[in-house]
């Protein structure tokens, strides 16, 4: 059995859908009626949440000797762009999204350690949206259905 210090441990940021809370990004978002501001220059390079699952699933079963700490990440994308994105996939489905520069962070991580160790390359953001969308119009209808 492996001791805790050899257990690899990653750090990114991840987005998606929740089970309860209904206070991350995505589902704040979701839940707005009127147009929002989405930050241009607020930097996001974390995933999704079906894509951080397959990426744990990924290392648990072909990476079992991995350790340290990595850093897991996409390329670097605006929380403007994400919300847009995902309002053109949701089809008028979610609100409209106005580009804002009021507020400036750069939270994008460096993946190169981990993709040397794992040969890693995050889907692009267009993929992993589009998958989003889906789960969000699939969980439209699990609501529909009751």
């Amino acid at each position: 059995m492996r001791s805790r210090a050899d257990v690899g441990s990653g750090t990114t940021s991840i987005i998606g859908l929740e089970l309860e809370e209904k206070s991350s990004l995505i589902e704040w978002y979701l839940a707005q009626t009127a147009p929002i501001n989405g930050y241009t220059k607020a930097i996001y390079s974390g995933l999704t949440t079906p894509e951080m699952a397959r990426v744990i699933e990924d290392i648990a079963l072909n990476h079992d000797t991995l350790n340290g700490i990595y850093h897991v990440a996409s390329d670097p994308i605006s929380k403007y762009e994400v919300l847009r994105k995902l309002s053109v996939l949701l089809d008028g489905r979610a609100a409209a999204v106005t580009p804002s520069d009021d507020f400036v962070c750069d939270r994008s991580l460096n993946a190169s350690r981990f993709r040397a160790a794992t040969d890693y390359i995050a889907p692009t953001w267009d993929e992993m949206l589009r998958e989003l969308a889906g789960e969000i119009v699939d969980r439209e209808g699990e609501r529909g259905a009751h």
